[in-house]
């Protein structure tokens, strides 16, 4: 049980992996207490909940709500409107304890830059691990204020969460065949943060070696390519070619687990899908043909990771026949 104090606890997100950690922990924490979660955010997200959910693009006034603990997720502060930042300002100026949960490896300190250009930082600040620890207080965040604990939707997949469907039969929902095997590549939208500049390599690019080994792995091959919700359109769907013994499919709204728990395979950079993944016990590679500095998850040893087209093709080609 991750702890928090209170009974009454608010969530506030405003971005689908704030959103993830803030329902699993509302989940979690329902079932161990009886107590209604109370979810408040500025975005629809389209994501399944339990509990009284408030959609408004305004700062919510907590205390209406007798809330005791305000957990927020923390998106780009820009792309969120600063709607979580906000909230936490707003809880601490009605006496409310704030906590807020950082799920990646990056931007510590932007988190909580307002839109006075100000740090506005909660009571608490969860990490996933040392290292994230560790580049928070590099950043110039409050070293009495970090806390490391698990990733509470890792926690909710690995006691909580079960699929709806059995086995690939989620594909047919999709308009995939069922049949063979299927690989999952799951980019990051890197050419939009000048990726070939910063990491080394852009999608468009990894998706080129990957058409270019995948088809002499196995006969009976389907690639489906998850698009990133930022994903600019064309840039990938312009690399496909016909391969032999390969089918692509891309696919834009899915419910990412059950899409996940289909597949064979999952490979990707850095996100936190493949994360997921792994959780949830799934073979996972990660491909990653550029600046080592630049990886956000080089810390990660338990992921495999491989650099260059070759030892792509090889680590594929052990897991599908694994």
């Amino acid at each position: 049980m991750l702890q928090l104090p209170g009974k009454h606890i608010g969530f506030v997100f405003s971005d689908p992996a704030g959103a993830n950690a803030c329902l699993a922990l509302a989940d979690i924490w329902q079932q161990e207490t009886g107590t209604e979660p109370l979810l408040f955010s500025n975005k629809e997200l389209g994501v399944k909940r339990n509990g009284r959910f408030y959609l408004s693009a305004d700062t919510p006034a907590f205390k209406q709500f007798k809330i005791d603990c305000i957990f927020t997720g923390t998106s780009h502060p820009v792309s969120s409107k600063y709607f979580e930042i906000n909230c936490i300002i707003k809880a601490t100026e009605e006496g409310i304890y704030t906590i807020a949960f950082i799920d990646h490896w990056v931007n510590f300190k932007l988190r909580f830059t307002g839109k006075d250009g100000l740090q506005h930082y909660p009571d608490e600040i969860w990490v996933l691990d040392e290292t994230a620890r560790n580049l928070a207080i590099a950043e110039g965040l409050p070293v009495e204020k970090l806390f490391i604990h698990e990733n509470p939707y890792h926690v909710f997949l690995k006691n909580n969460w079960q699929p709806e469907y059995e086995e690939k039969a989620y594909l047919k929902e999709l308009g995939i065949r069922q049949d063979g095997c299927h690989v999952l590549f799951a980019p990051d939208p890197l050419s939009l943060r000048n990726g070939k500049e910063i990491q080394g390599f852009t999608e468009d690019e990894a998706l080129d070696d990957l058409l270019a080994v995948a088809g002499g792995v196995k006969t009976d091959l389907s690639l489906i390519i998850k698009m990133h919700p930022l994903q600019p359109l064309g840039i990938l769907e312009e690399k496909v070619k016909v391969v032999p013994g390969l089918e692509v499919f891309f696919i834009k709204d899915a419910n990412t687990l059950e899409l996940i728990m289909a597949c064979d395979v999952v490979i990707g950079f850095y996100s936190n899908l493949l994360l997921e993944a792994a959780t949830l016990g799934k073979k996972v590679i990660r491909y990653f043909p550029g600046k080592n500095e630049a990886d956000l998850l080089k810390h990660n040893s338990s992921l495999i990771k491989v650099v260059e087209r070759q030892e792509l093709r090889r680590e594929l080609k052990k897991a599908i026949n694994e």
